[in-house]
C-alpha cells in the first residue's frame, strides 16, 4: 500500500481484506519491514535465533507455543570468527531434522548495505536460495550510519529490500545500547537505541534479557512490539547449552494446570496433593496455586 485508499465509511465496513500470512503465528508475517531481536550482550539473542531456525525448518511451534509455518532460513553472521560460527552451528544441528532447509552465510568483517548490490555472488546465493527467514547478526554490522538518527532505519530498510527483494522475513539481532544503569529502567523500546525506531518501524520486535543467579542461566523473552495482534504474555526459558536453544520453562502454575487438565475431577485438596508429591511447591503455596486454577476452571 504505497498511499492512502479513501473509503466510505459503509464501503470500508463491507471490505473483506485479505488476512497477513504468517511465519510465526501472530508474530512475524511472511513478509514486511525487518523486526528487531534485542538484549544484552549474552543475553541469548543467538540461542533464541537459533530457536527461530530449528521451528521454521522443522515446522515446529516456536518457544512450544506459536503455530509456525515450514520454510528454509538463512543465517548471516556478520564480523563473527567462522570457527564460532561453525562450532554454534554443529550445536544446533543436533537438534535440527532438516538440515536442507537452512542456509550460513559467514563474513568476518562488517558489511555496508547500503552499497551492497543485488548481483553480488554471496547476495545471488542466498537469494537463490529463497529463504523464508533471514536473520542477520548482528544489525550493528550492516551499516555505518548514525544510530540515532531516526532516517537511518529507513535507509537501511531499503537497502535490505533492494539486496533481498523484499519477500523474505528478515529479523535483526541488535545489541541493547550502553549508556548507564538507568537505562533498565527506561521502556524497553527505548533501549534499542534510535529513539524506538527500530521497534516503531519493524514488524515484531522481541526482547531478551537474562537471569545472572541460576544456573542453566533463566532468559525471559518479552514482546515489546507485535504488530498484528494484542499484547503477547513474556516466556520464561532456559538456556540448552548443548542445542545452543532457549527451551521454555514450565512454572508450577503451568504444570499444575497440566495436572487438571489429564484429571478433570481432582478437587483443590487433589490437585495440590499431586502438586506436593512432585516436590514443586510446599503444602501452604501448593494449596493457594491449586485453589487459583480450580477455580479459573469453567
Amino acid at each position: 500500500m504505497s498511499s492512502p485508499i479513501v473509503f466510505s465509511l459503509e464501503d470500508f465496513l463491507s471490505e473483506n481484506f485479505d488476512a497477513p500470512l504468517f511465519l510465526i503465528d501472530k508474530i512475524m508475517p511472511t513478509a514486511g519491514r525487518p523486526g528487531i531481536i534485542f538484549g544484552k550482550r549474552g543475553a541469548g539473542k543467538s540461542h533464541l535465533a537459533n530457536n527461530l531456525i530449528k521451528s521454521i525448518a522443522d515446522g515446529e511451534p516456536f518457544l512450544g507455543k506459536y503455530k509456525t509455518r515450514q520454510g528454509r532460513v538463512t543465517y548471516l553472521s556478520v564480523d563473527m570468527p567462522i570457527q564460532m560460527v561453525q562450532e554454534r552451528s554443529s550445536k544446533l544441528a543436533s537438534a535440527v531434522n532438516n538440515w536442507p532447509n537452512v542456509q550460513i552465510s559467514v563474513t568476518d568483517v562488517p558489511i555496508d548495505i547500503i552499497k551492497v548490490r543485488p548481483n553480488e555472488e554471496w547476495v545471488e546465493k542466498i537469494v537463490g536460495f529463497e529463504p523464508d527467514l533471514l536473520i542477520i547478526d548482528t544489525l550493528r554490522k550492516i551499516h555505518r550510519l548514525d544510530e540515532n538518527d531516526n532516517q537511518t532505519v529507513a535507509i537501511v530498510q531499503q537497502a535490505l529490500a533492494r539486496a533481498f527483494g523484499g519477500q523474505t522475513a528478515i529479523a535483526l539481532i541488535h545489541h541493547e545500547r550502553k549508556d548507564n544503569e538507568s537505562s533498565n529502567y527506561s521502556p524497553l523500546e527505548e533501549r534499542a537505541s534510535g529513539a524506538g525506531a527500530w521497534m516503531d518501524s519493524g514488524e515484531f520486535g522481541v526482547h531478551i534479557s537474562k537471569s545472572k543467579k541460576k544456573h542453566p542461566p533463566e532468559v525471559t523473552v518479552k514482546f515489546p512490539r507485535v504488530r498484528h495482534c494484542a499484547d503477547q504474555d513474556p516466556i520464561l526459558t532456559h538456556m540448552d547449552l548443548t542445542s545452543m536453544t532457549l527451551v521454555p520453562t514450565m512454572t508450577s502454575m503451568d504444570r499444575g494446570k497440566q495436572i487438571l487438565r489429564q484429571n478433570p475431577n481432582y478437587s483443590v485438596g487433589d490437585l495440590a496433593d499431586a502438586m506436593i508429591a512432585e516436590g514443586l511447591l510446599g503444602k501452604s503455596q501448593a494449596y493457594k496455586i491449586a485453589g487459583v486454577i480450580c477455580a479459573r476452571q469453567p
